[in-house]
């Protein structure tokens, strides 16, 4: 016989959680007809709308269709959201609020057609390495600090902001043209930028790209791709150099693999 004990009954469903919800779902149905009605009445299809945002087609459908779960990561789901928002022309902020609540995840699994890759683990660390990589800090920050004295270059124009570039040295039992991973190093920075814009990230390497994006609170994606540009480099990003972004906002970076 299928019975439980009196002192294990179900708890009663809150009320006030119920409204909450079911006022939550009004505006995210609300939310995905207005994200569908806007891209019909301006004329453009998905392959239009993932030509020009870089976001995977089947997530804008997912989008469109409050199927929030589809998509991997609810950090994705809200860059994603905000991203198209932006893209029609609708309040991001607003379109990220009306979304329903999303579990948390039980694994970032790669995405179709976004692949993320993982930094590789460092090298222990040795007294030589280590005092090489002392010796570089050192001269860089002398350089930095007496080069403007002996005529460096004009000011910056109020507004932009400077990445800096990372110093190297010499590894023992590595070679300077190359990485262990046969990858040949860039020394190319990030140019300078307004702040609340994507900064132009072509040819830099993904270290240096990850070391400016972690000041801008933006979330970084990384996609390897076959290109003609350097292994290693990024050749291409969305959304593209000189766009608004917002803390939270999605960029993807597009890694070449080489030809």
């Amino acid at each position: 016989m299928n019975w439980r004990p009196m002192f294990l009954k179900d708890p009663e469903p809150d009320p006030a959680e119920l409204e909450a919800e079911a006022e939550r779902a009004k505006a995210t149905a609300a939310m995905v007809r207005r994200f569908r009605d806007t891209r019909v009445l301006a004329g453009l299809s998905f392959a239009d709308v993932e030509r020009d945002t870089r976001i995977n087609r089947a997530y804008l459908e997912a989008i469109e269709d409050g199927r929030f779960g589809d998509i991997p990561a609810p950090i994705y789901a809200r860059g994603f959201v905000r991203s198209y928002a932006r893209y029609l022309g609708l309040n991001p902020e607003e379109a990220v609020a009306a979304m329903p609540k999303l579990p948390p995840p039980l694994g970032l699994e790669p995405m179709a057609g976004l692949r993320r890759t993982v930094a590789p683990a460092l090298p222990a660390v040795n007294l030589p390495v280590a005092g090489g990589i002392a010796a570089a800090l050192l001269l860089a920050i002398v350089a930095y600090l007496f080069l403007p004295i002996f005529g460096g270059g004009g000011d910056e124009p109020a507004g932009m902001v400077t990445a800096t570039a990372s110093v190297t040295s010499t590894v023992p039992g590595t070679s300077t043209a190359t990485t262990e991973a046969g990858v040949p190093p860039t020394t190319a920075t990030v140019p300078p930028f307004n702040e609340g814009t994507a900064p132009d990230f072509t040819g830099v390497s993904r270290a240096t790209a990850q070391a400016t994006i972690a000041n801008l609170d933006l979330t970084p994606l990384f996609v390897d791709a076959a290109s003609e540009a350097p292994a290693g480099t990024i050749f291409d990003q969305s959304p593209s150099p000189g766009t608004e972004v917002e803390a939270g906002d999605v960029i993807t970076l597009f890694v070449s693999t080489g030809p």
